[in-house]
């Protein structure tokens, strides 16, 4: 297995970056803020794959968040569809 992608990383706690998505106000900052807990949250489903010690909990808690952060991403697509959709019947009424 190559050690180097198995090092432990030290850049921080997932949870905390994973708090900060899904805790986010500002809807045009909530897409970066969901890509930065996802990428965390690989680079610790990966340290756990190599680990020695099993951690099931810490494991399933990582596979919980990333399906949060699914619905997450899901629901801020279908809320800017909606908005897009509202928008260009807004302007058709205007034209009428």
């Amino acid at each position: 297995m190559n050690t180097a992608v198995c090092k432990a990383s030290h850049t921080g706690s997932w949870r905390d970056v994973y708090q900060a998505a899904i805790l986010e106000p500002d809807l045009n900052k909530l897409s970066e803020r969901i890509v930065e807990a996802e990428t965390a949250l690989a680079v610790r489903a990966q340290e756990l794959f190599c680990a020695t010690v099993d951690d099931t909990q810490e494991g399933e808690s990582v596979d919980d968040a990333m399906c949060i952060l699914h619905v997450l991403r899901g629901s801020l697509k279908h809320r800017e569809t909606t908005v897009i959709q509202r928008t260009s019947d807004f302007d058709h009424l205007k034209r009428t």
